[in-house]
């Protein structure tokens, strides 16, 4: 059911974020923002939009959201992170096919904690809005810029922003429970400007009290203040957010920034070697108690035997303004006197072991900065190189025995086109027979067979018959190794061998021949059409509605990308969890937890037997409401009329 145009709707604020026009819009039409996000079409059900949207709505969600809440897709886009992405780094995300889950691309290095997901930053006055008749009654805008965390300031009321609520000292809008939710406690009605933290603080945010504000969100010394905002002020102006050379030139910005990113790192590695270089103006405690802070959770980390990564050299910003105010002031400071960075790079540099660690991060720098420091890490590599003691005896090399030719069995009718991941029953089970389902399971034995049908057929070696069949590497040794282990502990090397030629001899013998690879590739990157799922799936709506006992059965997007996972697993006889819609959505961060349960409990119905009624039966259903779909598709594939768009 396609959404109708809200009766009423708002326009948007300058520099307004999407979450502060949705509590805006909500807190006007006197209805939940959970309820909103349904009738605007950012969710199929109450408060489940995602955290993600922040950055870009996803197709085609965007165009019903500009349609029902009365704007322009301009306007609509503007209320995303995705418009500033030319002009700040950690913005350039790779985006799935179908928008929903993003990752970082692949060419930057390191970008993690410069963009706050779960809470912003805010400035009470703007929160209080200009005196207009609107913003007086649903409050000004809660601005996207206070998600970056490199803005630790309000230019136009020259203060520093807060990110902590004074009553319940939570951060603003955050999220703890649920935190890929696109709004914190969407059912909840009030006020936008109030603290949305449950059980509700509901304090007013625009109010400017000073009711139990921590001492470092306050600068004490105006001259502090003045120099902090300057700072800040050139800060915005170099990455152009404030619009007065917007997208003219986003390579300098960008490179400002990534000279900014790698001055904190430094600063933070080499901390308090790098404190005689800050000026007097700026608060040292500050900067000592956040570096503090990174040891403290590294050494927690160490104590719970959980993983640690080097947190000084490679966290953002702090979440506290004020401290990220003195860290972006101090690199700013040593960028911004070119006469003196030399000497200030020796000392930030010294520190680093081994310097390689910091030839990434000076890659995409300024030339400028790249030309200063690149001698020093020269230097460093070369004297590290000259100190490494004597005594050190030599790395032992052992030469790698080379590896054994596999032989090919004879007269096979068959290539690697048309080994499929998932063997007929009739074909692997001399297999399945020798080795119990409770030792290894079904679906590793399967992959050894296809993995190893390969080689015999061909003569060529594992990892190519991975590469090949387009088995992950990690997944191809992991069933080799476990078929092995088990043959080699129950004294059946010879059995497994016997058991695998009757295999070879059966797919041999079989009088079909499909191209599996054909299929793969055709299949690549495709999902179900939005409009041939709807045709699927009126009969089956239609009939969920007839009956008396209620279903939850859920017939959107996401069920469509599971049923499109299924029609992949069918046609190539594929193993799902190698197949690139399901990869995407279960390796890429952040991943979609909810479509990999349910892909896995439809996969467990699927590979049981089939059934009229109980458990099993609504996979049963959904093959045939796609049996005809499922064969014009296949049609389509075999006589190459369809082409997968992916390379």
């Amino acid at each position: 059911m396609t959404p109708r145009p809200l009766p009423r709707s708002l326009d948007p604020l300058p520099e307004e974020s999407l979450t502060g026009y949705l509590l805006r819009l909500s807190h006007r039409l006197e209805i939940t923002p959970a309820r909103l996000e349904v009738l605007t079409g950012l969710a199929s059900l109450p408060g489940s939009a995602g955290v993600v949207w922040q950055w870009r709505i996803p197709e085609p969600r965007a165009a019903v959201f500009a349609r029902t809440t009365r704007l322009s897709r301009a306007e609509a886009d503007q209320l995303c992170l995705d418009g500033l992405r030319d002009r700040y780094p950690p913005l350039l995300l790779n985006y799935a096919l179908d928008g929903h889950w993003v990752r970082r691309g692949k060419d930057l290095p390191g970008m993690r904690g410069w963009i706050s997901t779960t809470s912003t930053r805010y400035c009470p006055q703007c929160l209080a809005g200009d005196g207009s008749p609107v913003q007086q009654a649903h409050g000004g805008a809660w601005r996207r810029q206070w998600r970056l965390k490199a803005i630790f300031a309000c230019d136009r009321h020259q203060r520093l922003l807060r990110y902590r609520c004074p009553a319940c000292d939570t951060p603003a809008l955050g999220r703890t429970t649920h935190a890929n939710r696109l709004i914190p406690a969407p059912s909840l009605l009030q006020h936008p400007t109030r603290c949305r933290n449950l059980p509700a603080c509901n304090h007013p945010l625009d109010k400017d009290t000073n009711t139990k504000i921590s001492t470092a969100a306050a600068p004490r010394h105006q001259t502090r203040l003045r120099y902090l905002l300057d700072f800040h002020a050139r800060l915005t102006q170099q990455l152009e957010l404030d619009h007065s050379g917007a997208a003219h030139q986003p390579q300098r910005a960008s490179q400002y920034f990534f000279d900014l990113q790698l001055l904190t790192r430094l600063i933070r590695h080499c901390w308090p070697l790098a404190a005689p270089l800050a000026s007097p103006l700026l608060d040292i405690d500050a900067l000592s108690a956040h570096v503090n802070d990174l040891h403290r959770t590294m050494a927690t980390l160490r104590a719970e035997n959980k993983p640690v990564w080097n947190m000084p050299l490679r966290a953002g910003p702090p979440e506290d303004p004020y401290s990220t105010a003195q860290l972006l002031t101090l690199a700013g400071q040593l960028r911004e006197h070119p006469d003196h960075i030399d000497e200030h790079l020796a000392v930030l540099l010294r520190t680093v072991t081994p310097p390689s660690r910091i030839e990434p991060m000076l890659q995409p720098c300024s030339p400028a900065l790249r030309v200063i420091a690149q001698p020093y890490l020269d230097r460093l590599t070369q004297a590290r190189r000259q100190t490494r003691p004597a005594t050190t005896p030599p790395r032992r090399i052992t030469a790698r025995r080379p590896p054994q030719p596999v032989r090919p069995l004879p007269a096979a009718t068959f290539d690697h086109r048309h080994i499929p991941h998932q063997f007929d029953h009739d074909h692997i089970q001399p297999l399945t027979d020798l080795i119990p389902h409770s030792d290894v399971e079904h679906q590793l034995l399967h992959r050894y067979a296809a993995l190893h049908t390969f080689t015999a057929a061909t003569g060529r070696a594992m990892a190519a018959a991975a590469r090949t069949l387009e088995i992950p590497e990690h997944k191809a040794q992991h069933a080799h190794s476990r078929v092995t282990i088990w043959a080699r502990e129950h004294n059946a090397t010879s059995d497994l061998d016997t058991a695998m030629r009757t295999v070879f001899d059966n797919i041999d013998n079989s009088d079909t021949r499909i191209d599996y690879q054909r299929r793969r590739h055709a299949l690549r990157g495709w999902t179900i059409p939005e409009h041939d799922w709807n045709l699927i799936t009126s009969p089956l709506v239609q009939a969920q509605r007839a009956t008396k006992v209620p279903s939850t059965t859920d017939w959107g997007p996401r069920k469509r990308l599971i049923a499109s996972l299924l029609l992949w697993t069918v046609i190539t006889r594929g193993d799902y969890t190698t197949a690139p819609l399901y990869l995407q959505r279960s390796h890429v961060h952040p991943h979609d937890r909810r479509f990999v349960v349910l892909a896995q409990r439809l996969m467990h119905e699927y590979r049981k037997p089939p059934m009229v009624t109980g458990r099993g039966s609504h996979v049963t259903v959904l093959l045939n409401a796609l049996a005809a779909y499922r064969a014009s598709l296949e049609q389509l594939i075999d006589d190459g009329a369809l082409i997968s768009s992916t390379p």
